[in-house]
């Protein structure tokens, strides 16, 4: 069994094994075709990649074979190109080579004939030059038969190294040299050595190698030189200069070998440096000895060069002559020393004398200079005392201590002396003595002599003083030395102006003695700090005086002195001669004179002349001729005794209007200083004026005038504006103001004319000041002189339209009308003429001149005397004149009719009477004046004009019972005076007129036609042609309720209205006034009945029955009866007149507003108070009158919606505002019966009707205007709405004065209405004829107005200090705190019962976004001053306008019970909004007193609306902070925190902690667009400052506006600073006191921001264990005192968050104590960064260098610390809240006093490197 078993088991083992084995046979068979199958891959892949590569280089050569023919193809082709360039650049070669040659020829020849010419006129010399002339060779000629400024030449250059190359230019003209080797072009060449073997001498000075000095090599010796650019460039580079004020100036060459050089050239010139008319010549000249020690006779002068007198440089070409072409040569340039400045210098030729002059050059280290006489004996004998003491007797009233009366001290003048011998004080005092009018005091003095004791120091001097009546303090006059008056002498002393209170006169009473001299300040050059003053000493020099000076209105107190001795070169700058009248204080026996310079500037020069000092000459020789002791040596052209006679005569007339921007043309004036033309203070009179706002001397003098027939200096005068941002500042303080004065001795002496004070005169006025007799004379000069201004733009003022004439053009009442031209007085000696002229205007066909005219007024004229008045024209400017209308008489050939000349004698116009003429044909011109002359008069033939009209004819003439018109003929009767009546009307029975306090009282205005008589009650007109005529209207009352106008009681007892065709023989009804109807005064308009239509149409007033006398009263006004052919809208295209002529009805508006007004009402003023209204321009009306309503109706006029109402308004001007008797502009369709007002009110709460329908209503004011809101003319333009637009309105200005007794008076100019101009010429000009005249500081730009510089962008106002200059007006408003802190401290608080408006002036807001502002609108328990509103009308409008508020379009309407508490509001600004020329404005609807008080404050207009990508600010200056900041709060700029410049410095101690948390953020702005490229970006500033300031928490926050893009690589690199703290806080240790964990959200009234980004988010979120989902743990962007203790840059990576098209960052401190927490940020960047920088190394720390900032010595790679030892800072940089424990040999993190205020526990080791 066993054996069975074993058998079994071996027979299994073997089947086992062999299966096994088959197994691996099978395996290994499969192994082999595996390997098979992988090397027959392999194999294949093999082959395939071979052929892969076997194609791949067949591929590749077939490219490089095609490749390689192409290039050869195109060699082929460059090569035939090049050959064909070649041959065409020889052929053009050849071309230009023969053009050159006959160039060349033509030139030769053409030089030789201009050389043979200038031979003749001696300008060249007979030999030519000879040898190498490279200097002046000839490249190219030029004739043209046209002017031209340029032309083009070939020129082969000279041989390398040659340098610079000139191109001198040389032009004739006829064979006159018009310039000659002028400076045309220069060309240099570079890097080649410029001194070449072909010229014999250059040097440009540039080329040595020492900059400093000369080549030794050229140059021997150079005095009192420097080389540089001292004096700037002349010609390019370094030159050699001669700056040394003294000695001699010398710059001489080696010996050099000249034989074969022809010309030397040089340039000289003084470049920057100052030059003067009186330096020596430059001398050139040679030398053939080769010795260095040459003298100076040894040296031959080549030419003599004027030195430099401008600044430009000249090159000058000198040939040599032939004995200096040799070796061995010297050349020399020498100028002789300047004359010294010695104070006393010797006379000499200087300054352009003529003669010798006192000259002094005024060279450095001098000092003052002066010029002093000898003692001169000019004491006389007065024939009269002013005031006198003798001491023969006790004075009176005298205070004497100390003295006796007595001669031991001998004789000292004569008789008694007052002697002070006696113990104790010594003092003489005068009574008060009235010296209002003297300016000297003169005594006899002696200190010892006879048997007194004299002084024995400076204690015994007597002092000599003045004091005033009422005043304390003394004015000292003198100082009497001990030693000085040992014998007696005269002491005579000058008083000044505050002791001329109110002994002899400053001037005596005849000028017996004069100082005359001619200075020159500055000998031509111009040096502003150079003046000379004339002084006089009596005592030996030991004290000096002025010896004039100025004794001014609103100064001084004493008599007028308008000159002082003081001479600057401002108006003395050339030869100049001065006469001086010489004070009483200045005549004593001996008396001295110095003319000393004050400024001490070096090179300030100036000389004297022509000194004379003694008896004056006759009249001071009228300032004519030079004083002598034998008389006066006239000047050339006039002669006489006093040199009073001219050999020319002067003109007689004078009228300047400044048309002409070139003061130079102005000939009627011999000087004008300071001043320009332009509009700088608007309008005076017509067009520009003559504005005086320059930094120097501001004056007007007329040259000399023949002024003995003329009467009256009229013209136009402004003392700048009353606005503050006008651009003609008014004066501000005394001495400021306008002085005009008179000068009959060409100015040796002027008298004060008038004054006109710095206060009055804001606004033009035409001031007419009567001549007294000493002004009409022969040879009399005006002068407007400012003595004092405070520069340039400051105190402006401007004249206009100055004219002297015969009668004053002023409107004045005569003869019972009210304003005329009138003509009055006696005659002039030795002249009998007066006229008045009109200026050149155009008259063409059909042109008819009217006027009235009365003579003598009723008084009988001269006997024997042709005191008739011609009316004459002049078609030349006034050559000369003819009659308008010529006598055409009998016997008269050429006469169709018999007719009388325009002369008119005072028998026919005793009375007032209408003349009109037809102007002839000769009267037609483009330029022809009128004028009324009368030749001969007396004291009695006085003649006045009114209602004067030029223009077109009306038809039939008005058959002489009408005003003309524009062409048009009207009747108008306002009965203002009795005499007026039978003109006008052709019966008036029962009636007369009558003033407002009498009959039935005010009717329209001003007096009435009051029917009250027994009999026929009736008005009847004239025959008049009414056939164009439309309606007749007037004013009436028909009974009253008093006595005097009692009440009718029938129908009978009415008023009709009738009219006649046949001459009153029928009558035909046009209205009936019913009696009961008219008990008040009604205005009544009727429509004609075709039938009154006619050629000869009279009117019928008539009442049929009465009561009898004292019953049935009526009376009637103001009757218009109008023709007019059709319907104008005014002002005319083409005036007639200038705007300056005035004429009917008062004078004081000009014709072309006449065309438009139908009736004016109270026009005028008071004859009381005929001044009292400020300025009004001469074309304005001024409605002044209380007779009744004041009223200005316009004629009917065809209108269509859109068009322009513009006018300007002035109501009294008062800055208190009332709101009783505003004016009205309103309208009428029906004729006046009934208005309405052109502009209705649209408020909040209008209900949504009639003109304020739809939700896009234009929010507005009505056409009410206010006093207190028109102080100052402003302009209103209206735009005329549909409703008002008709074919038939008329508009009227009115105000209820007759209701309102005190109503302040109003006046208007400047009305237009018609076609609008382009945008309402902006709201800044004045349309006229569709056409904008700009206001000043604008201009015409597309048609309209727009600001002359460009508009600011933006603007910022917190109203903490001065007010922003872009507030354009704040009316009602005020800084002040009634309603409380709106954002922060003051605010603009509104309380005014008026209009409450705040505008701002034009911004340009084309890429602005927002309107930003905090704003309170009463309050629920401030008190009275911030009462709760309680009407929607009390809310707040926000409006803004694209043309100055002619149109305003809505932003936002603020509700009047939403902002009981401050609040923020954003307005983002739409399109229309967004323009060039935006103005703003809030506005309060609703007016008045109860109305609730409103303040803003924390006002924005900015935000720039275009996003950008980075910025960088370093807080330098370079560029304001409001261009990258958006809001600042409790932060400056400046040198703090131990900073080496400039940083952004917060610090609390300003800030009220009570009021606001104390937020100090920093907005980026404008808004940055980030985007996902953006990479790292350098910092830019060293790494570490010592500072010191404190920040106990600093958040950095972001806030993304849109949606973020993907994620980027922005960095924002910023700056902070901190205050040390030591300790270490772990990250989970809880958060200091004054440390803050922002929130997503900051809530409460932390800064203007919170209501535009509500949210914020910290830029960096804190990423700590445990926290997990975080890229790497990181501290947050809240920056604690403990890690910032020293200045560190810090580096933050931009969040894919913070990425958006608008994104804004803000550093934000929330909790601080006051005074003792700050910061400050310095360098903050954000920008792209360049990948592979080191972060945040754009300019690499200490240590780091290279493109990358890499460390420049090897890092340490082991770091290993027991904390054995002290901490190592360069170990261990940063360690927060640890400190080492010596007891464990080891650092322990644990708590300790100062851990408190930390967050973290860190350690930060040193930078090491990874290995």
């Amino acid at each position: 069994m066993e054996g069975k078993e074993r058998v079994r088991g071996e027979r299994r083992r073997g089947r086992e094994s062999g299966r096994r084995e088959r197994r691996e046979r099978k395996g290994e068979s499969g192994r082999r075709m595996n390997d098979r199958e992988e090397r027959g891959e392999s194999k294949r892949r093999v082959r395939g990649e071979k052929g892969e590569r076997v194609r791949e280089e067949r591929a590749r050569g077939e490219k490089e074979r095609k490749r390689r023919e192409r290039r050869e193809y195109v060699e082929r082709k460059t090569k035939r190109w090049r050959k064909e360039r070649e041959r065409r650049k020889r052929w053009r070669g050849e071309k230009e080579k023969e053009k050159q040659q006959e160039r060349g020829e033509r030139h030769e020849e053409g030089e030789v004939r201009e050389t043979e010419r200038e031979r003749e006129r001696g300008v060249l010399p007979e030999r030519q030059f000879s040898g190498t002339q490279f200097v002046c060779s000839v490249v190219a000629s030029h004739v043209s038969h046209q002017p031209s400024n340029s032309f083009s030449f070939v020129w082969i250059a000279p041989p390398p190294g040659t340098g610079c190359v000139n191109f001198l230019a040389t032009a004739t003209h006829r064979g006159q040299i018009i310039f000659k080797d002028a400076l045309a072009q220069q060309l240099c060449e570079q890097g080649v050595e410029l001194h070449g073997k072909h010229a014999v001498l250059r040097d440009d000075f540039d080329s040595n190698l020492s900059h400093t000095q000369l080549d030794p090599s050229i140059w021997s010796e150079c005095s009192n030189c420097d080389v540089g650019e001292q004096c700037g460039a002349l010609m390019h580079g370094r030159a050699v200069t001669f700056c040394e004020p003294f000695g001699e100036r010398e710059l001489s060459t080696v010996p050099l070998n000249t034989s074969t050089a022809s010309v030397l050239q040089f340039a000289l010139g003084s470049g920057s440096c100052r030059f003067s008319y009186s330096d020596p010549s430059i001398t050139v000249s040679y030398s053939l000895s080769a010795n260095g020690n040459t003298s100076d006779d040894e040296w031959i002068t080549m030419e003599k060069i004027r030195a430099p007198t401008n600044s430009s440089t000249v090159v000058h070409l000198l040939p040599l002559p032939p004995q200096s072409r040799a070796d061995g040569v010297r050349l020399r340039w020498t100028q002789d020393a300047p004359l010294g400045p010695e104070a006393t210098s010797p006379a000499g030729h200087a300054c352009q004398s003529e003669g010798n002059a006192l000259y002094f050059h005024g060279a450095e280290g001098v000092g003052h200079s002066f010029a002093t006489t000898r003692d001169i004996d000019l004491h006389r004998e007065e024939g009269r005392s002013y005031w006198e003491e003798d001491f023969e007797t006790p004075p009176s009233n005298w205070d004497i201590e100390g003295a006796v009366y007595g001669t031991e001290c001998g004789e000292i003048e004569s008789g008694l002396a007052l002697l002070f011998e006696l113990e104790g004080r010594r003092r003489v005092c005068t009574p008060y003595i009235d010296t209002t009018s003297y300016g000297n005091l003169r005594f006899h003095f002696a200190m010892g002599g006879g048997d007194c004791h004299p002084g024995e120091s400076h204690e015994h001097d007597v002092i000599l003083f003045g004091r005033s009546e009422g005043r304390r303090e003394r004015v000292i006059l003198d100082t009497l030395p001990y030693s000085s008056y040992r014998t007696p002498a005269v002491v005579s002393v000058g008083l000044p102006t505050e002791l001329q209170t109110p002994l002899l006169p400053v001037l005596p009473g005849t000028n017996t003695h004069v100082a005359q001299f001619s200075i020159n300040l500055g000998c031509g050059s111009f040096q502003p700090a150079n003046s000379v003053s004339l002084e006089f000493s009596t005592n030996q020099g030991r004290s000096w005086s002025l010896l004039h000076t100025e004794c001014l209105p609103e100064l001084c107190a004493g008599p007028h002195l308008p000159h002082s001795t003081i001479y600057s070169s401002d108006n003395y700058s050339g030869w100049t001669r001065i006469s001086i009248p010489l004070p009483n204080a200045a005549l004593t026996e001996t008396t001295r004179f110095r003319w000393k310079q004050s400024g001490t500037g070096t090179g300030n020069m100036w000389a004297i002349d022509n000194v004379y000092i003694g008896p004056a000459c006759l009249r001071f020789c009228s300032g004519r001729g030079h004083c002598s002791r034998t008389g006066c040596k006239c000047d050339p052209g006039f002669s006489g005794p006093a040199c009073e006679l001219a050999s020319q005569t002067f003109p007689a007339f004078l009228s300047e209007g400044f048309s002409s921007p070139r003061l130079s043309s102005y000939h009627s004036f011999s000087s004008l200083r300071g001043a320009e033309v332009s509009f700088g203070c608007g309008v005076l009179a017509s067009g520009k004026a003559l504005v005086f706002n320059r930094d120097s001397r501001r004056h007007l003098i007329t040259a000399p005038l023949d002024s003995s027939q003329a009467r009256y200096l009229q013209f136009t005068l402004r003392l700048g504006s009353r606005s503050t941002l006008s651009s003609c500042p008014a004066p501000d303080q005394p001495g400021e103001g306008v002085l005009l004065h008179y000068s009959s001795d060409n100015g040796i002496t002027w008298t004060l004319l008038q004054h006109y004070a710095y206060q009055g005169f804001h606004e033009p006025r035409i001031v007419s000041v009567e001549l007294p007799p000493g002004a009409r004379k022969f040879g009399v000069q005006f002068r407007w002189w400012q003595p004092y201004h405070s520069g340039r733009g400051h105190d402006v003022w401007a004249v206009d339209e100055i004219s002297m004439t015969l009668c004053s053009l002023t409107p004045s009442p005569y003869c019972q009308h009210d304003w005329t031209l009138s003509f009055s007085g006696e005659p002039s000696p030795g002249s009998s003429i007066r006229y008045v002229e009109t200026q050149s205007m155009q008259v063409g066909a059909s042109y008819s001149l009217q006027f009235s005219l009365v003579m003598g007024c009723g008084r009988e004229p001269s006997p024997h005397i042709d005191t008739q008045v011609r009316l004459e024209f002049s078609t030349n400017h006034g050559l000369t004149w003819h009659l308008v209308k010529e006598a055409c008489l009998p016997g008269m050939p050429s006469c169709s009719e018999f007719t009388a000349p325009s002369v008119y004698h005072p028998s026919e116009f005793k009375d007032w009477r209408r003349i009109t003429l037809s102007l002839p044909q000769k009267t037609w011109s483009s330029a022809t004046r009128f004028r009324w002359i009368q030749n001969y008069y007396g004291e009695q033939d006085e003649w006045a004009l009114d209602d004067i009209y030029i223009g077109q004819q009306c038809p039939s003439m008005c058959h002489g019972h009408g005003w003309c018109d524009h062409g048009h003929c009207s009747v108008l009767s306002d009965f203002e005076s009795q005499d007026a009546l039978l003109a006008m009307w052709q019966e008036v029975i029962g009636g007369e007129v009558v003033t407002p306090d009498m009959g039935c009282g005010v009717i329209s205005s001003g007096s009435s036609l009051y029917f009250s008589k027994a009999g026929l009650r009736q008005l009847v007109s004239w025959d008049l042609d009414t056939e164009w005529a439309e309606f007749v209207q007037f004013y009436l009352r028909v009974g009253g309720d008093w006595a005097e106008c009692n009440q009718a009681d029938s129908r009978e007892e009415g008023v009709l209205l009738q009219y006649s065709n046949d001459g009153g023989i029928t009558w035909g009804l046009i209205a009936e006034m019913y009696f009961t109807d008219f008990t008040k005064p009604r205005f009544v308009h009727y429509e004609l009945p075709l039938a009154s239509k006619t050629p000869s149409t009279r009117f019928r007033w008539w009442q049929p029955l009465h009561s009898g006398e004292g019953y049935d009263q009526w009376a009637i006004d103001d009757v218009i009866i109008l023709s007019e052919r059709e319907k104008h809208i005014i002002p005319m295209a083409n005036p007639t007149l200038p705007q300056n002529f005035y004429e009917k009805p008062a004078f004081d508006y000009p014709l072309n507003q006449m065309s438009v007004w139908l009736m004016l009402g109270n026009e005028g003023m008071e004859r009381e108070s005929n001044n009292s209204f400020c300025a009004p321009t001469p074309s304005a009306m001024v409605f002044g009158r209380s007779d009744g309503d004041r009223v200005a109706v316009t004629r009917d006029l065809a209108l269509r919606p859109g068009y322009t109402l513009q006018f300007k308004l002035n109501i009294g001007c008062e800055s208190a505002f009332s709101a009783s008797a505003p004016v009205l502009l309103q309208y009428s369709h029906d004729a006046g019966q009934t208005w309405a007002l052109v502009r209705e009110g649209c408020y909040p709460g209008t209900p949504g009707v009639g003109v304020c329908e739809g939700s896009a209503r234009e929010l507005r004011e009505p056409s009410i205007y206010n006093t207190g809101d028109y102080e100052q003319w402003t302009r209103v333009t209206v735009v005329i709405p549909r409703n008002v637009a008709a074919s038939k309105t008329r508009f009227r200005w009115f105000q209820e004065s007759s209701l309102y007794r005190d109503a302040p008076p109003f006046a208007l100019d400047g009305v237009y209405i018609s076609e609008p101009c382009p945008n309402h010429c902006g709201g800044h000009g004045d349309c006229i004829s569709g056409v904008c005249f700009c206001d000043m500081g604008y201009t015409v730009e597309q048609d309209s107005c727009v600001p002359s510089v460009a508009s600011p962008t933006e603007l910022t106002e917190g109203f903490e200090g001065k007010l922003s200059p872009l507030w354009q007006s704040l009316i009602g408003g005020q800084i002040g705190g009634g309603c409380g802190i709106i954002g922060e401290g003051k605010a603009l608080y509104f309380n005014s019962p008026g209009r409450r408006e705040a505008r701002t002036v034009p911004l340009d807001t084309s890429n602005t976004r927002l309107v930003q502002f905090y704003i309170r609108i009463g309050s629920k328990s401030l008190g009275p001053t911030c009462t709760r509103p309680r009407s929607r009308n009390e809310g707040v409008i926000v409006q803004f306008s694209t043309n100055n508020g002619v149109q305003w379009q809505f932003l936002r309407e603020l509700d009047f019970s939403s902002f009981l508490e401050p609040q923020v509001v954003t307005i983002e600004l739409p399109s229309a909004a967004k323009a060039p020329y935006t103005v703003f404005r809030w506005w309060q609807p609703q007016q008045g007193k109860h109305s609730a008080q409103w303040a803003l404050d924390d006002i924005l207009i900015g935000m720039n609306d275009t996003s950008r990508t980075g910025f960088q600010d370093k807080f330098d200056g370079t560029s304001p902070l409001r261009h990258n900041w958006y809001r600042i709060q409790g932060g400056e700029v400046t040198v703090d925190c131990l900073s080496l410049d400039t940083v952004l410095t917060f610090n609390s101690e300003a800030i009220d902690s009570n009021s606001i948390p104390a937020i100090a953020p920093a907005f980026i702005s404008p808004v940055h667009h980030l985007k996902s490229n953006l990479v790292l970006v350098r910092d830019l500033t060293p790494a570490a400052r010592p500072i010191s300031l404190l920040l106990s928490s600093l958040p950095l926050l972001f806030l993304p506006i849109r949606t973020p893009t993907p994620d980027s690589k922005d960095q924002l690199n910023l700056r902070s600073l901190h205050q040390p703290l030591a300790s270490l806080v772990s990250p989970h240790h809880n958060p200091p006191k004054h440390s803050i964990s922002p929130p997503p959200s900051l809530t409460g009234p932390s800064g203007v921001l919170h209501g535009l980004w509500p949210h914020w988010t910290l830029l960096t979120p804190e990423c700590v264990p445990p926290a997990i989902g975080c890229a790497a743990y990181t501290q947050s962007s809240v920056y604690t005192s403990t890690q910032h203790k020293h200045w560190r840059r810090i580096t933050v990576y931009l969040p894919s968050a913070a990425n958006s098209p608008r994104t804004r960052f803000r550093w934000i401190q929330t909790h601080f104590t006051p005074g003792a927490e700050g910061w400050a940020l310095d360098n903050v960047l954000l920008a792209p960064g360049c990948p592979g920088c080191a972060p945040g190394m754009f300019i690499c720390d200490k240590g780091y260098g290279g493109a990358h900032c890499v460390p420049l010595t090897p890092l340490p790679s082991v770091l290993r610390e027991d904390f054995n030892e002290n901490l190592q800072q360069e170990t261990w940089p940063e360690v927060y809240g640890a400190e080492r424990d010596p007891e464990w040999g080891a650092a322990q993190i644990r708590n300790s006093t100062n851990i408190q205020r930390s967050k973290y526990r860190v350690g930060v080791g040193t930078s090491m490197h990874r290995l």
